[in-house]
């Protein structure tokens, strides 16, 4: 992905830099064998599960070709949700755990074979991800030929149909990333797509947390209906390894109708059947599927059955608590608010594609089954951006009126008066200054007045305070009968004057 920092590191790339681009049949080239790498990667994967299965003992299943590597191209193409053909139905239900792996090599090889040959402009890089579409319907045409050998595969125009509505939206994610464009785009509105980003991904985990919790809390309520459909249906031990498997893969799907009926709509169980808060369970002749044991019996829902509600809305608090900057940097609380409800807009809308995407059919009856993936997202997303704007609204006041009190005090509070009997720091002498030489006609400051000091006497008492005069005012002193220095020394020794007879 190209991000600032590796700004300079891709400059090399950049037409007129010493590195030029490959040319359009390379470019091609590497996309392709990028696509084909994932496809290998992906049905190898796939292969070790069904040769394991089909060491143990035979499999027998309709629809799903019971050769390891035929097995393993139909499962391929069923994660991206292509119909099997089992010549009385077709069946779609696309196990999300399967499409997770193929979406996963997808991008990331895509991205891979852009920065490999240095794709960083639009054009190079749509070379790339032309590329990378082509490999992947090849691969997908190939792996409909393998299925379709064996009576019951997948028709080759619903394969290839299949791969480019999958293939476009992940070449695009792992393509796109790598240019400059993108990485300009990052530079302007990086910190806050970041914020919001963040929010949403914090808040699908809590979303997926609780769905999954209902899951799992329903089916430890119904575990023997649960054990005994996982018998009907396993046929021996390597039949009920399989079936847990395709539970397993199916897993996501359970989520996200649970998510689904949290959210209100719920999800349909055929043409005749379906589950919602608002209404009751109905639905006669579901398929063997152990997972579908968590479904209640039919009739009106009990009341605890309101507290999934909680799922949606506590999912829309974690978005609302995580919708600011991190590392403690604040904004404005309309721009907290907005990037609240936009991360929860984004999340709802999203959970609906995948809701819509995991639902599927077998024809006939069933020819409806899973939940409604555009009117989940619209009510998903209102209910997850409402909670998020109210508890981040509540974040937003809990910490402007809850500061630290370092905090408040620095602001408000006034500095403590100094107290007289505090002692002083020692202060330095200031240096020696040479007398400023006096300007030409300027009159000279009068000298200040010396301070009376205080005489101490033996005991310690205050004596009389001794004034200290200049010299050239000695002469002025005299007393009132005109004496002078001298009569002041005789008025200070009366004992040395003579006595009269």
């Amino acid at each position: 992905m190209v991000s600032l920092d590796a700004g300079p590191r891709l400059r090399s790339a950049r037409p007129g830099s010493g590195r030029e681009t490959p040319r359009p049949r390379w470019l091609l080239a590497a996309g392709a064998g990028a696509a084909a790498l994932g496809a290998a990667v992906g049905t190898a994967l796939l292969s070790a599960i069904t040769v394991l299965l089909w060491a143990a003992g035979p499999i027998v299943s309709d629809g799903v070709s019971a050769a390891p590597f035929r097995g393993a191209a139909t499962l391929w193409l069923m994660g991206q949700r292509a119909p099997i053909e089992s010549g009385t139905y077709e069946l779609v239900l696309p196990p999300l755990l399967i499409t997770a792996v193929v979406v996963v090599l997808t991008v990331r090889l895509a991205g891979w074979a852009a920065r490999a040959t240095a794709a960083h402009e639009l054009a190079p890089a749509a070379m790339v991800g032309g590329g990378v579409l082509l490999g992947h319907a090849t691969a997908a045409g190939v792996a409909a030929w393998v299925s379709a050998r064996a009576g019951a595969g997948v028709d080759l125009s619903d394969a290839l149909r299949a791969a480019l509505i999958l293939g476009v939206p992940c070449v695009i994610a792992g393509v796109v990333p790598q240019t400059w464009p993108w990485a300009i785009a990052v530079a302007r509105v990086g910190d806050r797509v970041r914020t919001a980003a963040r929010a949403a991904g914090f808040g699908a985990l809590a979303l997926a947390a609780g769905g999954a919790a209902a899951l799992v809390l329903s089916l430890i309520v119904h575990a023997g209906e649960f054990s005994d459909v996982l018998g009907l249906v396993g046929g021996g031990v390597n039949g009920g390894v399989g079936v847990v498997l395709l539970c397993l893969a199916l897993l996501p799907n359970a989520v996200l109708w649970v998510i689904s009926l949290a959210a209100g709509p719920g999800f349909a169980l055929g043409a005749d059947g379906g589950l919602s808060l608002t209404g009751e369970m109905h639905g006669d002749a579901l398929p063997a599927l152990p997972l579908l044991a968590a479904l209640p019996g039919a009739g009106p829902l009990p009341g605890y059955a309101w507290l999934l509600v909680a799922v949606p809305v506590g999912a829309g608090g974690v978005v609302g608590w995580f919708a600011r900057p991190a590392g403690g940097r604040r904004r404005g609380w309309r721009e907290e608010l907005a990037t609240a409800a936009v991360a929860g807009v984004v999340l709802g809308l999203g959970a609906g594609v995948l809701a819509g995407f995991s639902a599927g059919g077998a024809g006939g009856r069933l020819d409806e089954f899973g939940p409604n993936g555009l009117l989940v997202g619209v009510l998903l997303a209102a209910q997850l951006a409402a909670a998020a704007v109210v508890l981040a609204a509540g974040r937003i006041g809990w910490e402007h009126y809850r500061q630290p009190i370092e905090r408040v005090a620095g602001r408000t509070m006034m500095p403590m008066p100094r107290i007289p009997t505090q002692k002083q720091p020692a202060q330095k002498q200031p240096a020696h200054k040479q007398p400023a030489q006096k300007k030409p006609g300027a009159e000279p400051k009068p000298a200040a007045e010396p301070k009376p000091t205080v005489e101490r006497t033996a005991d310690g008492s205050a004596g009389t305070p001794i004034e200290v005069v200049a010299a050239a005012d000695v002469d002025d002193l005299a007393d009132d009968d005109g004496a002078g220095p001298q009569s002041d020394a005789v008025e200070a020794n009366p004992e040395d004057q003579p006595r009269g007879d």
